[in-house]
């Protein structure tokens, strides 16, 4: 199985409307990316300003058990760590 975990930055002000609207198209888009790329479990967290507006687990973490995702589960994400550690730092550098 291959989990992934994602962190979402959208910039926004803090009006509850916004919030509300922010809410639901990351709960939209996060079951269309799962659907269409097959993925069992995610955990997501939405910053705005320097907090965190949103924090969400979206499927399961174990599907053999049924375990849910939450906004703290641990993903097995095997060796890609390295990948994508070398990545950021090249960015940082660049």
């Amino acid at each position: 199985m291959i989990f992934i975990l994602v962190f979402v930055l959208i910039q926004t002000t803090n009006t509850n409307a916004q919030l509300v609207s922010t809410d639901s198209l990351v709960n939209t888009f996060i079951r269309e990316q799962q659907t269409k790329y097959n993925i069992p479990g995610i955990a997501v967290a939405v910053i705005s300003k320097g907090q965190i507006i949103k924090a969400s687990g979206f499927g399961y973490i174990n599907l053999d058990n049924k375990v849910p995702a939450t906004p703290t589960s641990i993903f097995a994400i095997a060796s890609i760590d390295k990948q994508i550690t070398a990545t950021a730092i090249m960015m940082l550098y660049e």
